[in-house]
């Protein structure tokens, strides 16, 4: 019944339009949807707006509660300029879903279909073979000087499965650079390495 509880989206945030990569495919205002709607939202899009509304509806604590059994521990100021998320913690949620070691197999196959369908296929998906599904997650962030305002640097990181026939893997590449635009090819060229010699 939680993943059929009805959302109201009203109207963008600000939050989205400082991402580097928007979403392809908006949420409508006005539109009611539901939580699994949302959900597949923030995953295929990786929509900041999505995952502001489950944020909303989720309790704080049970929401790190969440993260720490995964192995992700949030500091405690909640200060986003940190680094508290490494290639190794990114993987375990992979891994768990992969597993069924968190969710049951339903809700994991689920997660990882929704995931084979990301709309970012500019990192991992372009270094590998076009017939070879990829359950992956990117984000990207902006480190700000707080005093100037000014871009400091940008991150781009692009984790998940790559379903290569016979041998499924895990690879999480985590990038920061000057250029925004350059970032994903980075990206691409490590992950067809990877797939090479895997």
């Amino acid at each position: 019944t939680i993943l059929e509880q009805p959302f109201k989206y009203s109207a963008p945030s600000f939050e989205n339009r400082i991402e580097e990569w928007t979403p392809k495919k908006r949420l409508v205002p006005g539109v009611t949807y539901t939580t699994e709607d949302i959900i597949a939202q923030m995953l295929r899009e990786s929509d900041n707006e999505a995952a502001q509304l489950l944020e909303q509806r989720i309790d704080h604590a049970f929401f790190l509660k969440v993260l720490s059994d995964l192995g992700i521990n949030v500091p405690a100021d909640f200060d986003l300029t940190k680094n508290f998320v490494t290639a190794e913690t990114y993987s375990t949620m992979f891994r768990s879903l992969y597993l069924s070691a968190y969710l049951n197999i339903e809700h994991s196959q689920h997660l990882l279909a929704l995931l084979s369908s990301v709309s970012f296929v500019e990192g991992l998906k372009a270094g590998v073979p076009d017939n070879v599904v990829v359950a992956h997650k990117f984000g990207d962030r902006e480190i700000m000087d707080t005093q100037t305002g000014n871009e400091v640097t940008a991150q781009l990181h692009d984790c998940g499965i790559i379903y290569k026939p016979d041998h499924p893997f895990l690879l999480c590449i985590m990038t920061e650079g000057k250029d925004h635009t350059r970032l994903p090819s980075v990206i691409a060229e490590i992950a067809g390495i990877v797939y090479e010699i895997e």
